[in-house]
């Protein structure tokens, strides 16, 4: 699979996801929709009590350490692209969008929530679709995929569901 198509295969799960979470799936039971997103690797980190972007940025500082005691150092332009890809959320609105998300499955979201759930979950497409738009520079930027950087990084592909 080629670095464009894994990025338009991420874009895609995210989205899907996103759309998921907010409105369920067509035919699928309430047990079904929960597991599927239990089984979400976001998910899996709150449920820990672990904040994505804190586990983000440490994968990235653990990467940066090794790459400097290897004697590699960051350009300024791959310090600015390594601090765009781990942009997101604060854990205040990570928090309020795992509420809404619960009230959504528990079906008592009011109107108001739904919408501010819906803009969450664009913003939330907005930040995945820019962070794979870095990710691709950086992989230019350091002569290799996509998939590679991803790995090197610890970033992980979203399962498909």
């Amino acid at each position: 699979m080629c670095d464009e198509q894994l990025a338009t295969l991420l874009l895609s799960h995210a989205t899907t996801l996103n759309k998921t979470l907010i409105s369920g799936h067509p035919g699928a039971t309430q047990k079904q929709e929960e597991a599927k997103f239990d089984a979400t690797p976001h998910f899996q980190l709150a449920r820990q009590g672990v904040d994505p972007r804190e586990y983000v940025l440490n994968v990235l500082r653990e990467r940066l350490e090794t790459e400097t005691a290897s004697g590699r150092f960051l350009s300024v332009t791959e310090s600015d692209l390594l601090e765009e890809i781990n942009r997101g959320l604060s854990e205040a609105e990570w928090q309020r969008y795992h509420e809404l998300i619960q009230k959504r499955q528990a079906e008592q979201l009011s109107e108001y929530e739904r919408s501010e759930l819906e803009a969450t979950a664009n913003q939330l497409e907005q930040f995945n679709g820019h962070r794979m738009e870095c990710l691709a520079k950086l992989a230019t930027l350091r002569n290799t995929t996509l998939s590679k950087l991803m790995d090197q990084l610890g970033i992980k592909a979203p399962p498909v569901i």
